[in-house]
Parts: C-alpha cells; sequence; structure tokens
C-alpha cells in the first residue's frame, strides 16, 4: 500500500456518508451538486466562504442553495500531495484561514478525540498493549488540538483541493469546518505517516506564511494530529463498510509498530523542553 493508497481511502470516506455529489448543469457553466450538504458545510458557504474568500482564501462560488442542496462552482483538476506539500500557496491560504478573528458562521464541526473513539479503533487493529498504551498517552494530551485557537478546514486532504483552468489552488468539501489547532490543517499534507524531518518540512513552510506560530509546540501538534487521524479513519473504515477495509487496517498495522514509539518520543521529548 502507497502512500497515494491512503490519501485515496481518506477521499473515498468523505464520499461515503449520506451526501451525494455529482457533476451537473447550472445555467450554462459545469457545477458540482451536493445534496444532504451538512448543516455545518451550508452555513460554511451562506456566512463564512465571503469572509474566508475576501482575506485570499479560494473556495468553490456557490450558485444555488435549495434546502439541503448545494449547486457550487466544478474545480475541474485534481491536485497531487507532492505539489500541495511543495507550493507555497497552499500554506499561505490556510495561514490566512486561521487568521480569520471574527465568528463567522452558526455551526462548526466540534472535533474531539475521545477515550471511547481510542477504544473502538484499537478493537479493529492489531498492535501490542505496548503500542496501545502509546495510542491511550497521546489520546490523553490531545485536548491541546481542540483549543478553538482559530477557524479550520477541518479536512484538508488532497481529495479536497483542486485547481481550476487558470491555475488557482482551491480548496472545496468544508463539512468538517470548525476550530482548533492549525496542526489538524497541516497534518494531511504529510504524506503516509511521515518522519520526523516531514513534520519538520511542513512547519516550516506554514512557518514562512505565518511567522507569529511556535514550531516547537505545532511540532508536537502535528504529531498529536497525526495519531488522531489513524483513529478517525479506522472507525470511518468500521463504520461505514468501507470495500478492502482489512487492506487498509493491514497497512496501519504494518506501519503503526515503526511509527508510534518515534512519535511519542517526538511529542514526550518536545513537550518536556516547552
Amino acid at each position: 500500500m502507497t502512500n497515494k493508497d491512503v490519501v485515496l481511502v481518506l477521499k473515498n470516506l468523505a464520499q461515503m456518508g449520506e451526501a451525494s455529489v455529482y457533476r451537473s448543469m447550472y445555467q450554462g457553466r459545469a457545477c458540482i451538486t451536493k445534496t444532504h450538504a451538512t448543516l455545518v458545510e451550508r452555513d460554511f458557504y451562506c456566512s463564512a466562504a465571503p469572509y474566508v474568500n475576501a482575506v485570499g482564501v479560494n473556495t468553490p462560488a456557490l450558485f444555488e442553495v435549495r434546502e439541503t442542496t448545494l449547486c457550487m462552482e466544478w474545480i475541474p483538476h485534481a491536485v497531487s500531495i507532492e505539489e500541495l506539500a511543495q507550493d507555497t500557496n497552499t500554506f499561505e491560504q490556510l495561514a490566512r484561514l486561521h487568521g480569520v478573528e471574527r465568528p463567522i458562521q452558526p455551526h462548526f464541526k466540534h472535533h474531539q478525540w475521545s477515550l471511547p473513539q481510542t477504544q473502538s479503533a484499537l478493537e479493529q487493529l492489531s498492535l501490542t498493549p505496548e503500542l496501545e498504551s502509546m495510542l491511550y498517552q497521546l489520546q490523553q494530551r490531545s485536548d491541546v488540538l481542540f483549543t478553538p485557537r482559530c477557524v479550520l478546514s477541518g479536512d484538508t486532504n488532497p481529495g479536497n483541493w483542486g485547481r481550476r483552468e487558470d491555475g488557482t489552488l482551491v480548496l472545496f468539501d468544508w463539512e468538517r469546518f470548525g476550530q482548533g489547532s492549525p496542526a489538524i490543517d497541516l497534518a494531511p499534507l504529510v504524506a503516509g505517516m511521515g518522519d520526523k524531518s516531514a513534520y519538520q518540512a511542513i512547519i516550516a513552510r506554514y512557518k514562512a506564511a505565518n511567522p507569529s506560530v511556535d514550531s516547537h509546540s505545532l511540532f508536537v501538534e502535528l504529531v498529536l494530529a497525526k495519531a488522531w487521524i489513524v483513529i478517525e479513519v479506522v472507525n470511518l473504515l468500521t463504520q461505514r463498510g468501507t470495500p478492502n477495509r482489512d487492506r487498509y487496517l493491514n497497512w496501519y498495522n504494518s506501519v503503526l509498530p515503526q511509527w508510534l514509539p518515534h512519535a511519542f518520543r517526538w511529542a514526550s521529548l518536545a513537550e518536556s523542553l516547552r
């Protein structure tokens, strides 16, 4: 299983909820129609999108809202995780999003990493007690991820970015729009589980766009966010009966024994130096 496979499962999971997404036409223009859109996403496009667009965060144009159906601009060109991670505009847009100050919509997605979520995910994985203990301890430190410091996309995996015909980079699929640490939006830009140098590279690119960020604190939060994604994805795989579920679980079972001890050490060491 490759890093691209991991990106693919995240993209597919986002398409397996109650919403249905398909291409259509609106007044002679190609568009995306999304039915059964969540209240959070409808609020985003109706209330928050004008604010984030005004500061330079590109989102699809909203053509029409009909009850729970959104009709939006179609973004034609896919973007790879490698391209996103190297494009300074990715991090400029995220920094601008994270800098939006006012409360700009009635409803946010409430992100959390709870003990029951961890227990549910570990029931699906085949990890040693020692590795399970590391995940539990990372979960116990995760509150820092969800303190409402800034607004977030909440789902910046490469399947939710695209380019217009003119090359403009656009971020879409805002059903996880919420609040918390910038690390939540940076973690999906690290391919696979990543290593220390990969996290440092992402932080350096983000810090170039947001110089006020504390690199040491963000490093810890980025490690925690990557661990949280494991829990989120494993539980979604199980809840939604995803095809090839076992394939993805086998991938986690193969990479987590190497990754978790490093992640636990990075988070513990960085916290001890604060």
